[in-house]
């Protein structure tokens, strides 16, 4: 080989090596901005510690099948549309895992902590910049919207990719942990109270302490509400104090099966001694529970059971009619079952 042709196959292989590390610049700069790359699964339960005593937990990519109708292909952005991207290929690459929103009550402080875990696939670095340094109307900032809970001045954290956090909190008021200490007696649990993750959208509350009252009460004073007024009302707060000590922890799940029909599920786990009085309580209220779905044209079908084997109070519902209420909210019509079928096969 002449000794100009090496040189010059040497030359292009600098050139393509440069470009390539170029090229490689350039995308661990922009991953690092945007968050292309795909995240790790991380789970809600890193984040939780003994004190959290609510987990409410949503998995937005077990319904890709419902969201993707949701979004006309009209609106990929025409960059995305020219290399064959659809809303049905790019959903699946960045619906979050899960989202979760967890809640500690700390009497030391009269706070409760609530954490906002979002487990993102893609993406986490620009929500991270949106909610910090975003502005909407009015020159509010995304977390104005949400002003019962006093945020964290750092705002929202992303430590690591599919690691997303922020953290907030909201006071007690200096009554309720006296409240609590008249009908419980404080006592570690043994095992966290956790969600099952096999569901559209969870929720477990540990009651064994009397911790929904914190949280009930918190939410009610941030409000300018009088959370003790329940209470202060004979009958009301007879039950309330009668049944809510036996009442060791709730649990609750919904499914959606199309944009008409879902199914819940709640679970009431009670001592045995309380858990027919609570099934009596329960099925007083029932008839105006239903009632106030028909006045919205929704249909509840099931009945709550006192299953003493199991310890626990039993609602499996059926609940439909609630499109039209969907499609208000949305402001659009939606697909009807047989398409919400199609889509999830």
């Amino acid at each position: 080989m002449k000794k100009g042709c090496l040189i010059a196959l040497i030359a292009l292989a600098l050139l393509a090596l440069a470009a390539v590390a170029v090229l490689g610049i350039a995308y661990a700069k922009a991953n690092k901005q945007f968050g292309l790359t795909e995240a790790p699964a991380v789970s809600h339960e890193t984040l939780a510690t003994g004190s959290t005593v609510l987990r409410i937990v949503f998995k937005p990519d077990t319904m890709t099948s419902f969201l993707e109708q949701l979004i006309p292909a009209e609106a990929t952005p025409p960059a995305l549309a020219k290399l064959g991207y659809t809303p049905q290929s790019l959903l699946p690459m960045f619906l979050p895992r899960e989202i979760a929103i967890l809640a500690a009550p700390d009497f030391a402080s009269n706070k409760l902590k609530v954490t906002v875990f979002l487990n993102e696939k893609r993406g986490g670095p620009l929500l991270q910049d949106a909610i910090n340094n975003g502005t909407y109307t009015q020159g509010k900032k995304p977390l104005d919207n949400f002003p019962l809970i006093k945020w964290a001045p750092e705002g929202a954290l992303l430590p690591e990719r599919g690691n997303f956090e922020l953290m907030g909190e909201l006071a007690i008021p200096d009554t309720v942990e006296t409240a609590i200490l008249k009908s419980w007696k404080p006592t570690p649990p043994v095992e966290p109270v956790r969600i099952e993750g096999s569901h559209h959208l969870e929720l477990v509350m540990d009651n064994r302490n009397g911790d929904i009252l914190a949280i009930y009460a918190a939410f009610m004073a941030a409000q300018g509400q009088d959370w003790e007024a329940p209470l202060k009302d004979p009958q009301v707060g007879a039950m309330i104090s009668g049944i809510l000590p036996d009442i060791l922890d709730i649990r609750a799940s919904a499914d959606l099966k199309d944009f008409d029909n879902a199914n819940i599920n709640l679970r009431v786990d009670a001592t045995a001694e309380k858990g027919p009085s609570l099934e009596f309580v329960v099925k007083m209220i029932w008839p105006n529970i239903l009632e106030a779905a028909a006045k919205n044209g929704v249909t509840l079908t099931g009945d709550p059971v006192w299953d003493a084997q199991k310890g626990a109070l039993l609602v499996d519902l059926q609940v439909s009619g609630f499109k039209p209420m969907l499609e208000k909210s949305l402001n659009r019509s939606l697909p009807g079952a047989e398409a919400s079928k199609k889509a999830s096969r």
